[in-house]
């Protein structure tokens, strides 16, 4: 209702819809834990973060926020649609603006890189050669923004079908 109050009198300002957007997220975990349906919360908590980007751009988080939702709705094209927003917004900027990066955009940017390689190994098929370079080349940009959870990359599921390639190093 806070968040709400605030929207009325600030319906311009896309950090308060990114936090909206969190405030469900977390109204989502806490129903999911004591065995209730979340995914009316997560789908709103995805309006708000689409509504947090489209106001302002800047706020990458917001668009690694929603596809983050849509993984958990298992809607797996549209969190890759989400992820690349990031990612686009990211490209788009020449290189020496990108390694001046302020942590929360680098994180952002690191974040939307690796959850879209999974999303594109979901997505598959894993065994086609174009799917598997495309999760390769999204990887090797988030290790090179600092991604260093190499027990992350080893574990995730999502990854496996990678193992069996050369390139895989991890």
């Amino acid at each position: 209702a806070d968040y709400d109050a605030c929207l009325k009198d600030r319906p311009g300002e896309g950090s308060l819809h990114e936090s909206r957007g969190r405030a469900l997220v977390e109204l989502a975990v806490a129903r999911q834990k004591s065995g209730e349906d979340a995914a009316s919360d997560r789908t709103r908590a995805i309006a708000a973060f689409q509504t947090a980007f489209a106001l302002d751009g800047g706020l990458w988080h917001a668009a690694v926020n929603e596809g983050t939702q849509f993984e958990k709705l298992r809607r797996n094209a549209e969190a890759l649609a989400a992820f690349e927003k990031c990612i686009s917004a990211f490209s788009s900027m020449p290189p020496d603006v990108r390694t001046a990066l302020d942590p929360e955009r680098r994180n952002s940017a690191m974040a939307a890189h690796y959850n879209a390689a999974c999303a594109v190994m979901r997505l598959g098929p894993a065994s086609e050669a174009p799917i598997r370079d495309r999760a390769f080349a999204l990887l090797e940009t988030a290790i090179g923004l600092g991604f260093a959870r190499t027990d992350w990359l080893k574990g995730d599921p999502d990854l496996v079908p990678l193992h069996s390639d050369p390139r895989w190093r991890w």
